[in-house]
């Protein structure tokens, strides 16, 4: 991804953790796990709306992918 994107890729991606279906909030997380692996800081901007989506979904494969994502960012 180009780094010029991402100042609108980011509010479409945090739009997408909101969405009711658990498959589009994997996506979502997929894409900022790998935007974060390249910018670390990125993890910053999403970290409300991936607190939000950790304490209500019942989801077991999008808790193990937020817990990927946390657990492999080094800042």
């Amino acid at each position: 991804m180009h780094p010029d994107c991402l100042p609108e890729a980011l509010p479409y991606l945090c739009d997408r953790l909101r969405d009711s279906k658990p498959g589009v909030q994997i996506s979502a997380v997929t894409a900022i796990h790998e935007l974060a692996r390249v910018n670390p800081r990125i993890l910053l901007v999403t970290i409300p709306s991936l607190f939000e989506v950790f304490a209500s979904t019942k989801s077991n494969w999008l808790i193990i992918k937020l817990i990927k994502l946390v657990s492999t960012q080094r800042m």
